[in-house]
């Protein structure tokens, strides 16, 4: 974003004038430089928030707290194992759709072969998501 900026700001620079198009470039650099910045301070607001209830949704996050499946709320990862590698993941996914598909409250309800950390945490109330 930092370049459109630079860009737009070398286009005013050589045309010595604000003709339309000009002006529409720069609002619209303007625009998304700001919300750019909104949604990145969001995201940082809602990682702060997660990790100081002690659990994170972000792939790549804290490993210092556990990971959660963000819809279900399934445990993916334990706190302190490193991030998943891929077979992990998919081994992780594919219990989390064996969950979904038996419509229980608990992953208890999931076969006696899940490991340990796939359990279930309650999130609390989601404010705007259904």
């Amino acid at each position: 974003m930092a370049g459109a900026l630079v860009c737009a700001l070398t286009i005013v620079a050589r045309t010595e004038r604000l003709d339309p198009l000009t002006i529409t470039f720069l609002a619209l650099a303007g625009a998304g430089l700001l919300a750019a910045s909104a949604f990145l301070w969001l995201s940082d607001r809602k990682q702060k928030a997660e990790v100081a209830a002690g659990y994170t949704t972000v792939a790549q996050g804290n490993n210092d707290v556990e990971r959660l499946h963000s819809p279900t709320g399934v445990v993916m990862r334990a706190a302190g194992e490193p991030n998943l590698t891929k077979a992990q993941w998919e081994a992780a996914i594919a219990k989390v759709r064996s969950y979904r598909a038996t419509g229980q409250r608990s992953p208890a309800a999931l076969d006696s072969t899940q490991p340990a950390s796939l359990t279930q945490v309650t999130l609390g109330p989601r404010r705007g998501r259904r």
